[in-house]
Formats: C-alpha cells, structure tokens, sequence
C-alpha cells in the first residue's frame, strides 16, 4: 500500500478526534503528530493525563472518551472508520483500551451500555465542536510530514478566546527574548 491523500487526511482527523476531546474534558493537548510509517500516515496524541490518578471511575471515564474520538471523528467523517488505504485500522488500538479501561469499573452488560453512553456523547460533543475538529486538521495536513505541533501552536487553532492572549505573550515572549 501507498499513502495517499485521503490516507493523511482520514489520520489527520483521528488524531485531531482524540485532541479536541481531550481540549473539551479539560486536560492540556501537549503534542499532535502525523507521520509517515512503511509508506503509510500514522498519528500520536499525547496529553497530560499521566499526571492524573487513572483510578478514579471519573479519569478513566475521560480517557474513554479520548480514545472513541479519535474512530468517531473519522465516522462524521467519512461515514465510516474504515480506511481502504490502511491495511491496520487504526482505531482498534484505541478501542482495546477503551475496553480495558471500562472493565475496570462494570460488568459485561454495563459495559456494554456504557460504551453507547459515551460513544454517543462523544459523536455529540464533537459534531458541536466540529470547526475546532476542522481547524486541526487542516494545520495538520498543510505541516511538513513528522512536524509536531505543540501545545501553544493547538491552543492557537482551536481556542479562539485564548487567540488574542497567547498572541501577544508570543510577541511579548520575542521581545524580551532580542
């Protein structure tokens, strides 16, 4: 198989999935990356939840939410987590840990209701905040491949109401550094 646009594209918005929900539950987005592997587009998403306690029903739950987002936003999509140009589906990785994360806490059968539950909220709060979904792609699809965007260049794309601020500290920040 070869990398294609659609290849980068359907990659860009899996990982842009996972960061935005993490930006919505309230941890820091620290890193955003799609790079090229044996001639195919893979993604890393990496957020500050190390420095939370994973053991609490709550942090665990947003974890559950990170890692349907990524699926769930190739579905709005494209109708379908499926990449034709993909022979490894990138999303049951982060499906496997969604499961394991969620036997910690319930039984097979609210397990089960469980994941409706969350995955039919996080389809929601991502389609109300699919502009930011958008916004994150594109950046990551116009970066050189492997580039890795940061987490003030992802507040920068994704939250207008920081924009002003962090673009003045940034002016600020080479000011003082000259």
């Amino acid at each position: 198989m070869r990398a294609t646009q659609e290849n980068k594209e359907r990659t860009a918005y899996h990982e842009a999935g996972h960061a935005i929900m993490a930006y919505l539950i309230g941890r820091k987005v620290l890193e955003v990356q799609i790079f090229l592997v044996d001639d195919l587009y893979h993604g890393h998403m990496r957020d500050d939840s190390i420095s939370f306690n994973l053991s609490s029903p709550e942090q665990i739950e947003k974890s559950v939410y990170i890692c349907y987002a990524g699926e769930i936003a190739e579905i709005i999509k494209y109708g379908s987590h499926e990449d034709p140009y993909s022979p490894l589906p990138r999303w049951l990785q982060d499906v496997r840990e969604a499961d394991r994360l969620l036997n910690k806490y319930f039984s097979p059968d609210e397990k089960e209701k469980q994941k409706y539950l969350i995955r039919d909220t996080v389809k929601r709060m991502l389609v109300e905040n699919w502009f930011r979904v958008e916004r994150l792609t594109s950046d990551l699809i116009q970066k050189e491949d492997g580039y890795i965007l940061r987490e003030h260049e992802i507040l920068q794309i994704i939250d207008d109401t920081l924009f002003p601020y962090t673009t003045l500290f940034r002016s600020e920040e080479r000011r003082v550094g000259k």
